[in-house]
């Protein structure tokens, strides 16, 4: 959500961005900022007056991120500066440091106020700092400083896995909501029980098939999600099982899809990619299997299917073994590739972060 921030020079007020704010550009006027090689000139050394103007810098955001070509925030460096008077005596400058890349200060509004901003393209991530500096008698003399971070982005992956049981309309609306207020599109892992059991109804059905179909027009990934409900499993003519499982039930949906030999799993993505094909969703390429258990089977029965990634990420095993986070992949279950990403904006929860 947006905030506001209010500073006061004298009785200027200020008013802030938000948290992925639009930084100051670096001249108002439409002059170009210095080149990082360029020396500003400014008045001769008899010419120069003695005593600074006391500045302060009253804005200046203090992270920013490597650009990387994806639509986010300004790759723009800026400050705001308040003098006590009129700094045009001290020929004062903006100046980045490591470095000696040199900005003039723009005019902005308001008595005395300045500004100066740097490009970022072509940093190496890091602190950096900016610093006002002043033209004196004595030399070139720094009155203000902003310091700055600037670090490579993170990406967030979102899958959202149906189960394969019934989902509410308010669970839909929310999690659409969140995905479009942070812009960041969902990968949707759908899961075609919902056809092969009496646990959910048609109309139900219908609805999440529905919001699914809206969501992939709108730029969402579909993907697919299997759970080996014994129903589901019976359904593609296959004797279901209940062991082993990871959570003591006996409805089929804590057992493994490893806990099937090849040519089953075969038999059940297949069947489940006919169900998508009936109800006119487009084939998937990406797939999690329940639990995200998987094993050498699995990703030869993906990859002969045209699959070209899986986010299962923990190997075949008996008894309740303990899960690893999709992003981690073992020996046996290694993606076939990564799966897409998307860099999001830097807001809650964040799709980005500092590292």
């Amino acid at each position: 959500m947006p905030f506001k921030y209010l500073a006061r020079v004298f009785t200027v007020a200020l008013a802030v961005a938000s948290c992925t704010p639009t930084t100051v550009q670096p001249d108002l006027s439409g002059r170009p900022a210095a080149s990082p090689s360029s020396t500003l000139s400014g008045p001769g050394p008899t010419d120069r007056p003695a005593l600074a103007v006391t500045a302060h810098v009253m804005r200046g955001r203090d992270w920013y991120l490597v650009p990387d070509g994806l639509p986010g925030p300004s790759p723009i460096a800026g400050v705001l500066v308040a003098f006590d008077a009129d700094p045009s005596p001290t020929a004062a400058f903006a100046r980045l440091r490591p470095g000696d890349r040199q900005a003039e200060l723009a005019y902005a509004t308001g008595p005395n106020l300045r500004a100066a901003s740097f490009d970022v393209h072509g940093l190496a991530p890091g602190g950096y700092a900016i610093d006002i500096v002043e033209r004196l008698a004595q030399g070139d003399t720094v009155v203000a400083t902003h310091d700055f971070t600037l670090s490579p982005p993170e990406y967030v992956v979102w899958t959202l896995d149906f189960e394969g049981d019934a989902s509410s309309d308010q669970a839909l609306t929310n999690t659409a909501e969140i995905a479009d207020e942070q812009k960041v599109p969902m990968t949707i892992m759908w899961n075609p029980r919902v056809w092969t059991t009496t646990q959910v109804s048609a109309a139900r059905a219908d609805a999440m098939l529905a919001w699914t179909k809206s969501r992939v027009a709108n730029g969402d990934e579909l993907s697919l999600h299997l759970h080996m409900w014994t129903d589901f499993v019976r359904a593609a003519g296959l004797v279901p099982r209940t062991a082993p499982n990871w959570a003591g039930r006996s409805d089929g949906y804590d057992v493994p899809l490893t806990a099937y030999p090849e040519a089953d799993q075969r038999a059940i993505l297949d069947y489940a990619l006919r169900l998508m094909s009936e109800h006119d969703l487009a084939r998937p390429t990406t797939f999690r299997a329940g639990g995200q258990f998987a094993n050498d089977a699995t990703l030869r029965t993906l990859a002969a299917l045209g699959f070209v990634a899986d986010a299962s990420a923990v190997p075949a095993g008996v008894g309740t073994p303990t899960r690893s986070t999709c992003g981690r992949s073992s020996r046996s279950s290694a993606r076939i590739s990564h799966t897409s990403r998307h860099r999001g904006r830097s807001r809650r929860p964040a799709a980005r972060s500092p590292s």
